[in-house]
């Protein structure tokens, strides 16, 4: 099962402590304000780390560190964003620019000083989906959890005194040297490389990133010239620290892509929202920004935005396919179903919109029609996961509404082999056998159903009426009993609550359920005529 929480609840170092001890297989995201990053796991062993936008890139290390000439550098990157495939360290070496040996060591070096920069993250939230592999291409080490973990919990004690003196990576140091020149043979070899960097001009955030040398490693040298008096504060120079927002626009759209797919939606919206403000004409933002705005329900407003990036694009298949969704989500179905049509007029073999025209002429309850949109959906080919379930619940209904029930049955026990778990499928599943008097399976599949969801109402009223024409009157009352205690009983409801009371001997409760079917729907007829036949003469034609 995928694993969520937040980092004010549970720390970074405890979550890969409880992931080590599991021996997981998959990918644990942490997403904070400003930044999103990746720990690989195979079999509880840290296989890969990655932050996203991070200021150390690899290439830049390498270069930095005189590994790499930055001519060389710059021709493999060319390379690199001309053409998908080969990934920077091939290329380098490939070309002689380094050996795999230290492009190897710097690779470990990254993996490692991400998950250490992760465990410096007290807030946002972390999300594990098991299975998860690193792309393909990626370079893949085996780093033992518990000796990172005491590495961590070392490190972390190290930043907070490093905090005290050094509170932020915009303050400028400068040399010292008011108590006699810096000796190199006190020094240690991290410390040399940043004290002639302290001249007065750089952050912290530059000094840094100009040593070459990991994050902390650059911190602790700096903390270790101040503590030792060889350097002094100097002032600040703002915008600099590496907790800024990110710098570029297509950094912070990664990002707002990254908040996105783990569910940050509050904060994906204010990047993309923020791109807007410097562009209010960047289509790409206005449709991830139209993305976010549908998971947090505000459909009216992602439509508005949607007509905008269409506009200005001329409209895509994915544009068209969330406008709508978007539709769909506010009853405009109609509405949906011609927006549809406009995108499958550019692009006539797009699944997701063929699929949506299908479940729209579903949901319209054209069945006939709908049947023939699912049929040139399976017509356009593509993957099997197109097949959603989705794709399954709403065939169902309509192979059941134009009269194909067996043919209904079959694709409902397909989908249920690819999708065993889906509540909805299990319902229609449900009902089409009970339809064809397969009422043992019919049964099976809405408990089925309800174990997934106990409070399924569809399921619970499905299974009801089964219990209530075989005689168990007692469990059919109490299944439709947590509806009405949860107010989601219909007038159906009450009237088979009305006859369960009524075979269980208890008039009055009949006559008082029938009465409520009538007073939820006046043209209940069979309510009327139970309450006729118990002579009971309270209704509204004998007041």
């Amino acid at each position: 099962m995928a694993i969520r929480g937040s980092l004010a609840e549970a720390s970074v170092a405890d979550v890969l402590q409880l992931l080590a001890i599991g021996r997981k297989t998959g990918c644990l995201s942490v997403a904070n304000r400003t930044s999103f990053g990746r720990v690989y796991f195979d079999q509880g062993i840290i296989a890969h780390a990655s932050i996203l936008n991070r200021r150390d890139r690899l290439g830049d290390l390498l270069a930095r560190n005189g590994l790499v000439d930055p001519a060389e550098l710059a021709e493999a990157l060319a390379e690199q964003n001309g053409r998908r495939g080969p990934r920077l360290g091939e290329i380098l070496v490939r070309r002689g620019s380094t050996t795999p040996e230290q492009f190897e060591q710097y690779v470990r070096l990254q993996i490692e000083e991400a998950v250490y920069t992760l465990f410096t993250w007290s807030e946002g939230t972390f999300h594990f989906e098991p299975e998860e592999v690193p792309d393909e291409g990626e370079l893949l080490v085996a780093l033992n959890p518990e000796s990172v973990l005491l590495e961590g919990a070392r490190r972390l004690d190290e930043w907070t005194l490093i905090e005290k003196r050094i509170p932020s990576a915009d303050l400028v140091f400068r040399i010292d040297r008011s108590h006699g020149e810096p000796q190199p043979g006190r020094l240690s070899a991290q410390e040399r490389r940043i004290l002639p960097l302290l001249d007065g001009s750089r952050s912290v955030a530059e000094v840094v990133e100009a040593s070459g040398l990991p994050e902390f490693d650059a911190m602790r040298a700096l903390f270790g010239l101040v503590q030792a008096g060889y350097a002094r504060h100097e002032g600040r120079k703002r915008g600099t620290a590496p907790e800024a927002e990110a710098e570029t626009i297509e950094e912070q759209r990664s990002l707002g892509r990254a908040f996105y797919r783990t569910g940050m939606l509050l904060e994906a919206e204010r990047v993309f929202t923020r791109i807007l403000e410097e562009d209010p004409a960047d289509a790409d933002a206005l449709f991830r920004l139209t993305a976010v705005l549908l998971r947090q329900g505000a459909h009216r407003a992602s439509i508005r935005r949607l007509m905008r990036a269409i506009e200005l694009t001329g409209g895509t298949a994915a544009a068209f396919h969330n406008l709508a969704l978007a539709l769909e989500a506010e009853g405009r179905l109609q509405d949906a179903l011609l927006t549809v049509e406009e995108g499958l007029r550019t692009t006539p073999d797009d699944r997701p919109l063929l699929l949506s025209r299908a479940i729209l002429l579903t949901r319209l309850r054209r069945p006939f029609q709908a049947c023939a949109a699912f049929q040139r959906l399976d017509d356009a080919g593509g993957p099997i996961s197109a097949a959603s379930a989705s794709y399954y619940a709403y065939l169902v209904i309509a192979l059941a509404a134009a009269g194909r029930t067996g043919e209904a049955s079959q694709r409902a026990l397909e989908g249920l082999r690819a999708y065993p778990r889906d509540r909805v499928l299990l319902v229609h599943a449900a009902v089409i056998a009970d339809r064809l008097g397969d009422v043992e399976t019919a049964e099976r599949y809405f408990r089925r159903a309800l174990s997934e969801d106990p409070e399924l109402a569809q399921a619970q009223r499905g299974l009801a009426e089964i219990l209530f024409r075989r005689g168990s009157y007692q469990e059919a009352r109490m299944l439709l009993g947590k509806l009405l205690e949860g107010g989601r009983a219909g007038p159906e409801v009450r009237f088979l609550l009305g006859q369960i009371a009524h075979r269980l001997g208890n008039r009055q409760e009949a006559l008082d359920h029938w009465r409520a079917t009538v007073e939820q729907d006046p043209g209940h007829e069979a309510a009327r005529a139970h309450l006729e036949l118990v002579g009971w003469a309270g209704t509204p034609e004998r007041r």
